[in-house]
């Protein structure tokens, strides 16, 4: 074989293994039934996911609208290989292009093959009976995907976990004085704490108050010029 024959030969032989593994990640199914003549039920791709609470059958479209999904519950028994009753143990719901799927009114899923483990094919089928009003709907398929385990249920509760305490250092905080506002009427001052020089004191003479009873009358000690002499002196002259 010639060497280009042989890098074709690689080619092709990668393409359908990436093709396998592509259509085997997404899981493949059918659909069908007479709900199919006013809901649409056209999808790209079903999954198989596993939570807490129930194996979840799903049929998505690449928009990721999900117009048919089949949910098994688990709280009350061990999920394994078998039939199940839809009405009693699970639920069918879904939406496409804004319409509800018709509510479950009786229906089975199998479980053909079943294990809670990481890409374990889920293979299986059901069948159901829909109702919309006064109309009866029919639905089946297929499915056969990896399965997802989304959340086994077996994961300890951490419970809450309270936030911690959040302690500011006040002197690590800096802050500009010019943006520091007070109302004044919020300042107080000891008086004791205020010195003012005594020479910048000025008070008006008309606001000094002082009791009479305070007042010492002050004498005039000016000596009194004796005149007698010269009384006399005009007399003897005259």
């Amino acid at each position: 074989m010639s060497p280009i024959c042989q890098r074709i030969t690689v080619v092709v032989l990668l393409a359908l293994v990436f093709a396998g593994l592509s259509a085997c990640d997404k899981g493949e199914g059918e659909l069908s039934g007479s709900v199919s003549e006013f809901y649409d039920i056209s999808y790209h791709h079903m999954r198989a996911r596993l939570y807490s609470s129930e194996l979840a059958i799903e049929y998505v479209r690449e928009s990721g609208d999900v117009p048919v999904r089949i949910s098994l519950r688990r709280e009350a028994f061990a999920l394994a290989p078998g039939t199940y009753d839809l009405k009693l143990n699970g639920d069918i719901s879904g939406q496409s292009r804004h319409h509800e799927l018709p509510r479950l009114e009786s229906g089975r899923i199998e479980l053909k093959e079943f294990r809670a483990e990481v890409g374990f094919i889920v293979r299986g089928e059901f069948s159901a009976t829909l109702r919309a009003g006064d109309t009866k709907a029919s639905i089946r398929g297929s499915f056969e995907a990896p399965l997802e385990i989304i959340d086994d249920g077996t994961r300890p509760d951490v419970g809450i976990v309270e936030p911690p305490d959040i302690v500011v250092i006040i002197e690590d905080i800096l802050v500009p004085v010019e943006d520091i506002v007070v109302p004044v009427e919020d300042i107080v001052v000891p008086v004791v704490d205020i010195l003012v020089p005594v020479e910048d004191i000025v008070v008006p003479v008309e606001d000094i108050l002082v009791p009479v009873e305070d007042i010492t009358p002050i004498e005039d000690t000016t000596p009194v010029e004796d005149t007698t002499a010269d009384v006399q002196f005009d007399a003897e002259a005259g």
